[in-house]
């Protein structure tokens, strides 16, 4: 019989997580400092067209190409993404884990416009579904079951525009599919709207956004800009983000509030509403061992928590462009998906030298 119970450890870690006690616990030596996120990665990974495609936990999420409904559409400028928390498990033994979906660019040269245009978040609480766009070391690699992402742990450094999405507390289950129920969120004490940057193996704390002042890792707080009645809903006004690094710790961000028509309307007709850079004021340049020539473009989509374990989706738009001219560009393939391969087959793939189906010694 599975026991339930709540450690000081969990929820501190967590924020109000449920974990589940098991009659076989996974190795503590193998959690080691990490603590609630282990490394269970075994050398695997995938691709997604034009990105190379983890899954943090491996638990079974998935991403596929799709029109802007979220129908498949391997032409498809939008990715619909989704994932899930699980816990319950006893046999296979299973911790209270996360999932999440990481991609990053195979073409350092290209950067995306990120557009989150549908929330379904399955769950009661107000965690927050976490969408961060930015970039870290182009020859970094996620892999499954390492439990990364920009914003947790990741082996490399990072700049990010992290995007959090939340909904009412009082929810009801018909609430979950309406749109305007969710929004990008600028509740510091839930981890707000923000520029942040991360060394290797940092990770994301609830620490950061209590105060007036923010922490150092906070390269500039957007909380104010997204509050009361600059309240924007992904789901109803598709806004648009693009973000881009420099160097010399010089950023750039650009919002439109509304993406429905494009660039078309908001505060600026047929120009980005907001433009913020390093320079702009309660801003400061990076200063993680980063560049523009050293560095990709990366996604990553965290799933919240669930009471005790649920399921979230979103769709999210995506706009390449030439990070040196900042001109748009031609998309690059993206019939190309392979599940899971190893890691050190990676390049061998990408320079077309392995069979487009892989042995089920190379993974499938």
């Amino acid at each position: 019989m599975i026991a339930r119970c709540l450690t000081p450890a969990v929820l501190l870690a967590a924020l109000g997580s449920v974990c589940f006690a098991q009659t076989t616990a996974p190795s503590a030596a193998k959690a080691g400092p990490r603590g609630f996120l282990p490394d269970y990665s075994e050398g695997l990974t995938g691709l997604l067209g034009p990105f190379l495609w983890s899954r943090a936990a491996d638990l079974g999420a998935d991403a596929r190409f799709c029109d802007e409904h979220g129908r498949p559409d391997v032409g498809g400028r939008f990715l619909w993404l989704y994932q899930l928390k699980r816990g319950g498990r006893g046999n296979p033994p299973m911790v209270p884990l996360h999932e999440r979906n990481d991609l990053v660019g195979l073409d350092a040269a290209v950067g995306y416009e990120v557009q989150p245009s549908h929330v379904l978040v399955n769950q009661s609480t107000r965690q927050n579904l976490k969408v961060v766009t930015g970039y870290i070391r182009k020859d970094y690699r996620f892999a499954h079951g390492d439990n990364e992402d920009l914003v947790h742990l990741a082996g490399a450094p990072r700049v990010c525009l992290f995007i959090p999405i939340c909904h009412g507390a009082e929810h009801v289950a018909e609430a979950v599919y309406d749109q305007k129920s969710y929004w990008i969120s600028p509740v510091r004490g839930l981890q707000s709207v923000c520029v942040a940057e991360f060394d290797t193996d940092e990770m994301i704390s609830y620490g950061w956004f209590r105060s007036d002042k923010p922490d150092r890792h906070i390269l500039l707080d957007l909380a104010p800009h997204f509050d009361g009645d600059k309240r924007v809903h992904p789901g109803v006004t598709k806004p648009i983000f693009r973000f881009d690094i420099g160097d010399g710790g010089s950023w750039t961000l650009r919002i439109e509030r509304d993406g429905r028509d494009g660039l078309a309307g908001g505060d600026s007709d047929g120009g980005w509403d907001m433009t913020f850079t390093d320079r702009s004021d309660g801003a400061k340049p990076y200063t993680v061992k980063l560049s523009r020539a050293t560095s990709a473009w990366a996604l990553s989509v965290f799933s919240p928590g669930g009471r005790p374990e649920e399921t979230s989706e979103v769709v999210v738009g995506l706009n390449p462009f030439d990070r040196a001219t900042g001109r748009s560009c031609a998309w690059p393939d993206r019939k190309r998906r392979i599940r899971t391969f190893r890691l050190d087959e990676l390049e061998k793939v990408l320079a077309g030298k392995a069979p487009r189906g892989l042995t089920a010694k190379s993974g499938k």
